[in-house]
C-alpha cells in the first residue's frame, strides 16, 4: 500500500530580500517546460520557448499590454504551481508563492494554497480576497459568491490517491485545518471514508463520513506529536504502536487519571471501532498485494484491540455515558409548549404564503420551507432526518386512493378525517416505507412551495422538497426545528426535539388504553415496530410510575388484594388519605 508521505517540516517558503526603499530583484519564478528557476521568466520563455503555443500566443501582444501581462502571469503561476506540488510530494524544498513574505517563520508551507482560477499559491485566510480579484475568476463579474474557497483549493495540493467526486464533496465542505490536510494525504483514512459510503445515500451521510474521518485525522495527529516517525495512519496500525494508540487516544478524549472519567467518552469508543475497521482495510489490501508482513501486523493489532481496547478504554468510557444517563432528567415536552410553536409556525406560513403571491423571493420561499418542514415533523412525530430527505417525487405522487370496503366500515368521523387528511409514503429507517399526513393547510403551503420553486434560486438538480437555495443539499430539520422552538417563547424549548416528540405520544399513548391491534398501527405509523415501541419510545416516566404502581403498592400495603382482583389500574381506588 502506498501512500504519499509529507513532511512539512523539511519545506520552508520563498522569502523577500527587500529593503525598506530599496527592492532586490532577486525572485526566481519556474520555467513550465524546463522546470528551472530564472530571475527573468519572460525573456527565457521568450528565447528558449518561443515554438510553444502559450508563449507565441502572449508575444503575439505588444509589449506593456493588459493581455500579455495576463498571459506571462498565467505561464507563470502554472511553472510555479507545478514546482510547489513536486516540492510537497517529495517534503524537500521551497515553495514559490506569488508574494513572498518578510520573515522566514512568520509563515510556513502549510499556510499557504493555490488559487484554483490561477494557480498562484496565496496565503490560505487571505485567498478569498485574491478570488474577488482574480482575473481568470469568471464568477467575479456575475455576482456569485466563492463559498469552500480554502477547501476547493486544499484538493489541488497532493492527495494520496484519486478520489471519487462524492469523497471530494465531503472534503470540500470539511473545516480546512491540520486535520483536513492530514486527512487529503492520508490514503487509509480515504479508504476508510470510502468505505462508510452507501450507494445513494452518501449525500445525507457526508456529515457522519466526514466526522469519522476526522476522528481517525485527529487520533494520527496526536500519535504524531508521541513518535514522529508516524508519518500516516498505516504506521500506527501495529503491535508496536498499541501503547501510542492508547496515549493518544486518552490525550483528545480528555481522560483525568485522579477521577477515571472522560470529557468526550463517547469518543474512545468510537475510535476503537474505527481502528478494527482500518485494520481490517490494511489486512484486505495486504493479502492482495501478497505483502505477508503487513497483513500479520494488521492482524496482530486488530486482535490486540479486542483484547485490550474494553478494559484499557471502552470499560470505563461505556460507565461514564451509563451515569450520564442515569443523572440526566428524562423531560418530554410540554403540550402547552407543542401547541404554542404549531400556532407560531401556522401564522409565519400564513405571512410567508402571501408574500410570495406579492413577490417571490429567495428569502420567503426558503422560510417557508423551513417552516413546513417543521409542522410535518410536529404532526407527523417523524424523524427528522426522514423528513428533511423528502423528495418532490413523493408527494407528486401522492395518490388519493384507498379500499372502499374499509373506508365504509370506518365511523363518520374517521371517513371524515380520510377527506381531510391527505396521505403520502418516503423512505424511512432501514428502508422502511413511513406514511407523512398533511392537514390542508400543510398541503396549500406545500403547494406554494412547489409552484415558486422554479422562481427563486433552487436548483433543478435539487430532487429534495426542502430544497437549500443555490445547493444541491436539504434543510437541516434539527436546526430548524431548535430555532423555531426559541423564538415562539416555548417554556422549556430544549425538549421540542424530533426524538422527544416521538417519546412524548408514545408515553402519553399508555393513558390512552390502546388495544394491541392498535398500538401495532401506532407503532408502524411511528416507522418501527412494536418491540421497539415498548422497550425504548415508552420510557417509565416518574408520573406515570407514582399514578399507576402507586396504586398496587398502596393496595397491598393496606391488606386490599381481594378488592383489587379483576380491576385495571384504572379502576382500582384507593384510599392513602390516612398515609398523607
Amino acid at each position: 500500500m502506498s501512500t504519499i508521505r509529507i513532511c512539512e517540516k523539511s519545506v520552508s517558503v520563498q522569502i523577500s530580500h527587500n529593503e525598506k526603499g530599496k527592492r532586490n530583484w532577486d525572485k526566481k519564478q519556474y520555467c513550465l517546460y524546463c522546470e528551472k528557476a530564472y530571475p527573468k521568466l519572460p525573456r527565457h520563455l521568450a528565447q528558449k520557448h518561443s515554438s510553444e503555443s502559450e508563449v507565441a500566443q502572449f508575444l503575439s501582444y505588444q509589449k506593456g499590454s493588459t493581455k500579455r501581462k495576463l498571459l506571462i502571469k498565467q505561464l507563470t503561476n502554472k511553472g510555479n504551481f507545478h514546482h510547489n506540488i513536486n516540492v510537497l510530494e517529495s517534503g524537500k524544498g521551497v515553495i514559490v508563492p506569488r508574494k513572498r513574505p518578510q520573515e522566514a517563520d512568520k509563515m510556513m508551507a502549510q499556510h499557504y494554497s493555490p488559487c484554483e482560477y490561477c494557480l498562484g499559491f496565496f496565503v490560505s485566510s487571505e485567498l478569498w480576497k485574491h478570488q474577488k480579484l482574480c482575473p481568470l475568476n469568471s464568477n467575479r463579474k456575475d455576482g456569485v459568491k466563492n463559498r469552500n474557497v480554502k477547501a476547493r483549493s486544499a484538493l489541488l495540493l497532493p492527495v494520496a490517491e484519486n478520489i471519487s467526486a462524492s469523497l471530494r464533496n465531503i472534503l470540500e465542505n470539511m473545516n480546512q485545518d491540520d486535520v483536513a490536510r492530514l486527512i487529503c494525504r492520508d490514503q487509509l483514512i480515504l479508504k476508510y471514508g470510502k468505505k462508510l459510503m452507501k450507494v445513494g445515500k452518501e449525500q445525507h451521510n457526508r456529515h457522519f463520513i466526514a466526522q469519522k474521518m476526522r476522528e481517525l485525522g485527529r487520533l494520527l495527529k496526536k500519535v504524531k506529536e508521541i513518535d514522529a516517525n508516524v508519518s500516516s495512519l498505516i504506521d500506527i496500525i501495529k503491535p508496536s504502536q498499541f501503547n501510542n494508540v492508547i496515549s493518544a487516544v486518552r490525550a483528545i478524549t480528555g481522560f483525568d487519571t485522579q477521577t477515571e472519567t472522560y470529557a468526550i467518552p463517547s469518543l474512545g469508543v468510537k475510535l476503537g471501532a474505527a481502528l478494527k475497521k482500518c485494520a481490517k482495510i490494511v489486512k484486505a489490501d495486504a493479502m492482495k498485494e501478497r505483502n505477508d508482513c503487513l497483513q500479520n501486523q494488521a492482524v496482530d493489532f486488530d486482535e490486540l484491540c479486542n483484547m485490550e481496547w474494553t478494559d484499557e478504554i471502552s470499560a470505563v468510557a461505556r460507565k461514564n455515558l451509563d451515569d450520564r444517563k442515569y443523572s440526566k432528567p428524562a423531560m418530554i415536552p410540554l403540550v402547552e409548549d407543542i401547541v404554542k410553536l404549531q400556532n407560531y409556525l401556522k401564522e409565519k406560513a400564513t405571512n410567508c404564503m402571501k408574500a410570495l403571491d406579492k413577490q417571490p423571493s429567495t428569502d420567503i420561499w426558503y422560510e417557508l420551507s423551513k417552516t413546513v418542514l417543521c409542522q410535518i415533523i410536529l404532526f407527523n412525530r417523524r424523524r427528522s432526518g426522514e423528513a428533511s430527505r423528502i423528495k418532490t417525487s413523493n408527494y407528486v405522487d401522492m395518490g388519493k386512493e384507498y379500499n372502499e370496503d374499509v373506508h365504509n366500515a370506518l365511523s363518520k368521523l374517521e371517513q371524515a378525517l380520510c377527506n381531510f387528511l391527505h396521505r403520502f409514503v418516503i423512505r424511512g429507517k432501514r428502508d422502511r416505507k413511513v406514511p407523512v399526513l398533511l392537514t390542508k393547510d400543510m398541503k396549500t403551503a406545500v403547494d406554494c412551495l412547489l409552484k415558486y420553486r422554479n422562481k427563486v434560486d433552487v436548483l433543478p438538480e435539487n430532487s429534495y422538497l426542502f430544497a437549500i437555495p443555490n445547493s444541491e443539499n436539504c434543510s437541516r430539520a434539527s436546526d430548524c426545528l431548535r430555532k423555531f422552538a426559541q423564538d415562539c417563547g416555548a417554556k422549556y424549548p430544549t425538549t421540542i426535539t424530533s426524538t422527544r416528540l416521538r417519546k412524548h405520544i408514545a408515553i402519553l399513548s399508555q393513558l390512552f388504553c390502546l388495544k394491541d391491534n392498535e398500538l401495532d398501527i401506532l407503532a408502524k405509523f411511528m416507522g418501527h415496530d412494536i418491540r421497539i415501541h415498548r422497550e425504548f419510545y415508552r420510557l417509565p416516566e416518574d408520573i406515570l410510575q407514582m399514578a399507576k404502581v402507586g396504586k398496587v403498592l398502596l393496595g397491598m400495603e393496606q391488606g386490599k388484594i381481594k378488592d383489587m382482583k379483576g380491576k385495571s389500574l384504572d379502576e382500582m381506588n384507593i384510599d392513602f388519605t390516612s398515609k398523607c
